[in-house]
């Protein structure tokens, strides 16, 4: 999931980027949609398209929090400047950043990119600990997780498609939380994580603004938490109710691939949103993909496609259109198909080799 978020240590430069902005559009709405369509692109790590959309934006059309935003991505990518590291987890998190901005801005493959950042982590985890490894990120993987732990963080590793992931954090904290899902309650186990680092690429390429809030694993949940008012329905169905489905499918349908898990738990969400609604459905509708490799904007183009075939029939999906239907018969649907693809699930053959 990738949620808004205002960082606190965004480093700004704004009046030479500002004065760079070459072709800009002249209304203000179509430049804050600009600067949408530029922070989707990012998100789907594509820097160079969206770059090209990002020039196009009158900074004065945006809000305080999006021009921040869109002066440093700028400044960023279009300067590729790289902060010296001063110790041994900075260069650990530089060498994250040089992969990523390499694959973003397509400067090499990603396999290219990831051999290249396998070879720095190696070579840091022998200066570290005097031990050679091999040039594997699923070796390496496990050593900075031990090593960066002896030094008081936490990290996320693996890989958030479609890139490598390196998120850090120094302190989390375990509390419980009983979710009402739409087959039923269950106790789901969340880690509250703090002071961060790292938030991952996706806060990378987009300076914070957008970022991963929350994840799950088999056992429990994993909560950015400045990323949340505990108490707002965000909280409890963009984050809880998003990730308690995928809690629950992990148990229930051991296996199940990314794209249709994100799907299912985005229809979680919208059959237990009220106020948030219609944001979550024109967030949708603005992050949408074909393809399965996308598993967030597949995910998003499917619910909203089969929301608008029951419900919009002949129209097509728009904010308008949307409030043209009650709240509780968008719940209604939603809730309707997850009942149904979990019973397509539930009569499927066991498959046997």
């Amino acid at each position: 999931m990738r949620y808004p978020y205002a960082g606190n240590t965004l480093l700004l430069f704004l009046v030479a980027v500002c004065s760079a902005s070459f072709g800009a559009v002249k209304t203000p709405e179509a430049s804050v949609e600009e600067f949408r369509n530029g922070t989707n692109l990012a998100l789907q790590g594509d820097m160079r398209a969206a770059l090209q959309h990002l020039d196009t934006v009158s900074p004065d059309a945006l809000n305080d929090e999006q021009r921040k935003t869109w002066a440093c991505m700028r400044k960023r990518f279009r300067a590729n400047t790289q902060t010296v590291s001063v110790d041994w987890t900075q260069s650990v998190f530089a060498a994250y950043r040089s992969y990523w901005s390499h694959v973003m801005l397509g400067k090499v493959s990603a396999q290219s990119a990831e051999h290249e950042l396998a070879k720095k982590l190696a070579k840091l985890v022998y200066e570290y600990g005097k031990k050679s490894v091999v040039v594997n990120m699923d070796t390496i993987e496990p050593l900075l997780s031990t090593k960066l732990e002896t030094l008081g963080y936490h990290a996320l590793f693996g890989v958030t498609t479609p890139m490598r992931e390196f998120m850090l954090w120094h302190k989390q904290t375990d509390q419980s939380y009983d979710v009402d899902l739409p087959a039923g309650r269950q106790v789901v186990h969340v880690v509250m994580l703090d002071d961060f680092v790292s938030l991952g690429w996706a806060g990378y390429a987009t300076c914070d603004y957008y970022h991963t809030a929350g994840w799950a694993k088999p056992d429990r949940l994993y909560a950015v938490r400045a990323a949340y008012d505990l108490h707002s329905e965000a909280f409890q169905v963009s984050y809880l109710a998003h990730e308690g489905q995928h809690f629950s499918d992990y148990q229930h349908f051991p296996g199940m691939e990314q794209p249709e898990l994100e799907y299912r738990a985005k229809l979680a969400e919208i059959s237990k949103a009220r106020s948030t609604i219609l944001d979550l459905l024109n967030d949708f509708a603005a992050n949408e993909s074909d393809s399965p490799e996308q598993p967030h904007p597949w995910a998003n183009r499917k619910v909203v496609t089969e929301l608008a075939e029951v419900l919009l029939h002949d129209q097509l999906p728009s904010d308008i259109a949307w409030k043209s239907i009650a709240a509780a018969d968008i719940n209604a649907t939603a809730e309707r198909l997850l009942k149904q693809d979990t019973e397509r699930r539930m009569t499927r053959p066991l498959q046997t080799r």
